[in-house]
C-alpha cells in the first residue's frame, strides 16, 4: 500500500515507471506488480513528484511434505501452520508434525510475507500397531512410566517425537529408552535399523 501526502483540492497520478497507471487516481495505491513507483500530486496551480519507491513482488513458497512413518516434515520457512482434514492443528507451528490420528494433513509456510499450502499427505492408518509385524519389533511396556524398552533381531535406532513433530529423544542402537524427564502425554516412537529404514511406529503414552 502505497500512500501520498493528502489535502484540500489535491488530484494524484500514480506512475510505474515512466508510465502512468490507469485509473490510479487517489491518494493511495496498492502495487501488485514489481516495479518503481511515484505520485505525481497536484492542485490548481502547480505539480509536484514524489520519490520513486520500489516494490518487489516475492514468489509464492513452495512446499512438499516428507514422510517418515508418522513424522512429517517440510523445508525451512520463516513461519508454519498444520492443517488436518482442513482444520487448524493448535499449537502445530514448527518445520516438523508427527500425525497422530487418520486424516488429511497439510501445512500452510510463510516466506516474505508471502503464505501458501504445501502438498496433502493422507493417514489411513494411525500407527497404532506395527508398521510390518514381521519385522519381530515391540516397544514395551506402554503406556511406561521411566524406561520404555524395545525388542528387536538387529540394532536399531530410536527416536521419540511428541505430539509437535519435536524431537524428544533420539538414541542410535538402543534397547532401553530413557523417558522419566518427559512430560507425561502421547508422544509417537519410531525404531529404524542402521540404515534408515522404518521397522516401527506406534502411539507411545508416558505416564
Amino acid at each position: 500500500m502505497l500512500n501520498a501526502n493528502t489535502g484540500t483540492g489535491l488530484t494524484y497520478q500514480w506512475k510505474n515507471g515512466a508510465n502512468d497507471i490507469t485509473g490510479a487516481t487517489g491518494a493511495s495505491y496498492t502495487a501488485t506488480a514489481a516495479g518503481s513507483y511515484s505520485v505525481v500530486v497536484s492542485n490548481t496551480s502547480c505539480n509536484a513528484t514524489s520519490t520513486a519507491t520500489t516494490v518487489t513482488v516475492n514468489p509464492l513458497p513452495t512446499a512438499t511434505i516428507t514422510a517418515n512413518g508418522m513424522a512429517l516434515s517440510v523445508g525451512t520457512f520463516s513461519s508454519y501452520q498444520w492443517y488436518m482434514n482442513n482444520q487448524t492443528i493448535t499449537g502445530a507451528t514448527t518445520q516438523t508434525y508427527t500425525a497422530t490420528q487418520n486424516g488429511s494433513y497439510y501445512v500452510a509456510v510463510t516466506n516474505n510475507g508471502c503464505t501458501n499450502n504445501s502438498d496433502t499427505v493422507t493417514f489411513s492408518s494411525t500407527g497404532m500397531e506395527n508398521v510390518n509385524s514381521k519385522n519381530g519389533v515391540t516397544v514395551y511396556p506402554n503406556p511406561a512410566q521411566d524406561v520404555v524398552s524395545i525388542n528387536a533381531p538387529v540394532a536399531v535406532n530410536v527416536t521419540i517425537r511428541n505430539i509437535n513433530g519435536q524431537v524428544v529423544f533420539a538414541e542410535n542402537n538402543v534397547r532401553r529408552a530413557d523417558i522419566s524427564k518427559l512430560a507425561s502425554g502421547l508422544y509417537m516412537i519410531f525404531v529404524t535399523d542402521e540404515k534408515g529404514q522404518l521397522l516401527l511406529t506406534e502411539k507411545l503414552m508416558k505416564k
